[in-house]
C-alpha cells in the first residue's frame, strides 16, 4: 500500500467531501405559492412589500396575479403596522387611480371622509364614508393600479422618516429652538384694551417673555405614533392630489364645481376639515405640508399626483418601527413597567399597592403619547413642529 493510501485511511477527514445539493439553502424563487403567499402577507407594511417585489421576480409575478388578496391579507395581518384609518386612505387612493370618483363634491370629500380619518375635536357631518376590507372587491382594478399604490407607500414611508429627521434637527438646533421655564412670578399679559404701556400695541401672542433656559434632552428615535401621524398626513395629501387630477379630467361629468376643485390644491390643503382649534389634525397636515413645500411641492400630476422627491441625504429604505404594546393601563404605577412604549415587563403588585390604587392609571407610554390610542387624539406638538419649520 502506498504512503498516500495509508494517509487517506488514517485521516479520512482530510479528503474533500463531494458537494451535496440537499444542503443548499432554500431559494425564495423555488417556494410553493401557498407558502410564499403566507410569507408576503406577514410583512409589516406596503413599503417593505415594494422592496420584496423589487428584489424577487417570483413575488412580483405572484403580486400581479392576485394583488388585492396580497394587500388585504397584509392589512389584516397581526404584524401590520398600518392602522385601519390609514388603510382606508390607501383604498381611496387605489379607487381614485382606477377612475372611480367616490365623492360628489368638496363638502362630502372634506366632511364625510377626510374629517373622520384625522383627529378633529368637532365632527361637522356624522355620516361617515368608510372603505372597509371588502370595498375593492366590487371594482375591476388593474394590477398596475395596485402596484402604483405600493410604490407610493414606499415613497411615503421614506418621506415620513425624512420629515421627522428634518424637524428633529430643528429642535436640536439651539439657534432655532430654545425653550424656557416659566418666568416667576408669572408675567401679566397685555391684550388690547387692557391699558398696555403707552405706545405698546403688541398683542399677547406676540409678546416675548424671558425665563430660565430649559435643556433639550434627546428622547430617542421617533415612535410608531409619530411616524403614523406623518404617514397619515402624506396619504391625505396624496389623496387630495389624486382626486383633483381625476376631477379635472372631466370637470363637467364629475359634478364638482370649479371653485370646489380649485380649493383642493394640496399646497393649501383646503380639503382638510378644521374645527377652529390649534391642535386639530389639520395642524398636523399643515406641518407636513410646510416640509413638502421646502422640497418643491406642486399641484401637477400625470396620470396621478406626485409627491416631491426625497432630499439627497434621505434614506430610501428605513427601519420598521414596531407597534406599541396594546396594554395601556397600570395599577398603582407598579403593575406594569413600560420601556419606550414598545415592551412591557409585568410584575405582580404587592397587596398594599392594590389597596391604595382606586383604579387603573395611565401608563408611561400613554402619558408620553406613544400608546396606540394616542393616534386618535390631537397632537399639540404639531404646532411646535410648524413653528420651528
Amino acid at each position: 500500500m502506498s504512503e498516500r493510501s495509508k494517509r487517506r485511511r488514517l485521516n479520512p477527514q482530510t479528503t474533500k467531501p463531494s458537494p451535496n445539493p440537499s444542503t443548499n439553502h432554500a431559494n425564495i424563487e423555488d417556494i410553493p405559492d401557498k407558502i410564499l403567499l403566507q410569507i408576503v402577507t406577514r410583512l409589516p407594511g406596503l413599503d417593505t412589500l415594494w422592496n420584496l417585489l423589487a428584489a424577487s421576480p417570483r413575488c412580483f409575478r405572484l403580486f400581479n396575479s392576485q394583488p388585492l388578496t396580497l394587500i388585504e391579507q397584509l392589512f389584516a395581518s397581526p404584524t401590520s403596522i398600518l392602522p385601519p384609518k390609514i388603510q382606508e386612505l390607501v383604498r381611496a387612493v387605489i379607487l381614485t387611480r382606477s377612475g372611480t370618483l367616490l365623492f360628489r363634491n368638496l363638502d362630502e370629500f372634506k366632511y364625510r371622509f377626510i374629517q373622520h380619518k384625522v383627529p378633529v375635536h368637532t365632527i361637522k357631518d356624522k355620516t361617515n364614508i368608510t372603505l372597509g376590507p371588502d370595498t375593492l372587491t366590487t371594482h375591476d382594478i388593474q394590477p398596475s393600479v395596485y402596484l402604483s399604490a405600493v410604490a407610493t407607500a414606499h415613497h411615503i414611508s421614506a418621506l415620513a422618516h425624512a420629515c421627522l429627521s428634518f424637524y428633529l434637527s430643528q429642535i436640536h438646533n439651539p439657534d432655532i429652538f430654545h425653550p424656557q421655564h416659566a418666568q416667576l412670578p408669572l408675567p401679566k399679559y397685555l391684550p388690547r384694551g387692557s391699558n398696555p404701556p403707552e405706545g405698546d400695541n403688541t398683542p399677547a401672542w406676540h409678546q416675548v417673555f424671558f425665563g430660565l433656559p430649559y435643556d433639550v434632552v434627546d428622547a430617542g428615535p421617533p415612535s410608531w405614533v409619530e411616524e403614523m401621524r406623518v404617514v397619515r398626513a402624506l396619504w391625505v395629501v396624496q389623496l387630495v392630489g389624486d382626486v383633483r387630477c381625476l376631477v379635472l379630467k372631466d370637470l363637467n361629468a364629475s359634478g364638482w364645481s370649479y371653485d370646489g376643485i380649485n380649493r383642493t390644491l394640496p399646497k393649501y390643503a383646503d380639503a382638510v376639515a378644521q374645527d377652529g382649534t390649534m391642535n386639530s389634525g389639520a395642524e398636523e397636515i399643515q406641518t407636513v405640508l410646510a416640509y413638502l413645500e421646502k422640497l418643491g411641492i406642486t399641484n401637477k400630476g400625470e396620470p396621478f399626483y406626485k409627491l416631491p422627491k426625497l432630499p439627497l441625504d434621505a434614506k430610501s429604505v428605513n427601519p420598521v418601527i414596531p407597534l406599541p404594546d396594546p396594554c395601556e393601563a397600570t395599577w398603582g404605577g407598579i403593575g406594569i413597567i413600560y420601556d419606550y412604549g414598545h415592551k412591557t415587563v409585568k410584575l405582580r403588585p404587592p397587596p398594599s399597592a392594590l389597596q391604595r390604587a382606586s383604579g387603573p392609571q395611565l401608563s408611561e407610554s400613554s402619558l408620553r403619547g406613544q400608546a396606540r390610542s394616542s393616534l386618535e387624539n390631537e397632537s399639540p406638538a404639531a404646532i411646535w413642529a410648524g413653528a420651528v419649520g
